[in-house]
This record gives C-alpha cells, structure tokens and sequence, in this order.
C-alpha cells in the first residue's frame, strides 16, 4: 500500500499539520498514532516519517531523512495556454498540475 503524501512548506522536524490536511488525515483516511506518511515540500525533496500525535485540529508528524523526490520529473514542461472563458481557468490548471507541468504562460489573444 502507498503512503499518503502531504505538501509542507518545509520538511523541518517534527511538522505540525494543521487545517484540511490534518482533517483528511484523521478523519477521512482514520489514520493513527504511529502509521507513517510522506512529506514534500515542493521543492524536489521529500521525507518520510510517521504520526507521532493528534490534538483538536492538528497532527504532528515526525520525520526520517529527507530525499530527493523521485516523483519529480526529469523535464520542465511549459504549457502556454490562451486565456478560457468562463471559470474554466481553475479546472485548466489543476489539471495541468496534475499532469507535471511545471510552468503556465497565460496569453491574451485576439479572440479570448
């Protein structure tokens, strides 16, 4: 089974999760105290560790050694896409983010 993965801000030891993060984990996945978790701080590293405690509203993770993410990609990807219309511009790019791409270029064009 795959660990969870949490983005942080950084991978500093012990990290204090708080809001939908620590919701989702104690309430949706129903994790536990010892259960371990994977944290990336978006930056190309991530770090393993495991529950160490809850309390209202937040969970406190210890961590291992951080690493290298090997989930990163090898290559940057642009993507350069002319502005939608409507309220599609949210659903664009977490899809584009989903997919890997590391940059979106926002264009006005003639017929936007």
């Amino acid at each position: 089974m795959l660990m969870p993965r949490f983005f942080v801000d950084t991978l500093c030891d012990p990290v204090i999760l708080t809001g939908e993060d620590a919701r989702h984990i104690s309430l949706s996945l129903r994790m536990r105290a010892g259960e371990a978790v994977t944290l990336c701080d978006g930056r190309g590293m991530e770090a393993s560790g495991w529950i160490e405690s809850f309390s209202d509203r937040t969970v406190q993770v210890r961590l291992g050694e951080s690493r290298p993410s090997c989930s990163e990609p090898k290559t940057d990807i642009a993507l350069y896409l002319a502005l939608p219309k409507g309220d599609k511009l949210d659903w664009t790019i977490q899809k584009a983010v989903e997919l890997g791409v590391s940059e979106i270029v926002l264009l006005l064009t003639s017929r936007c």
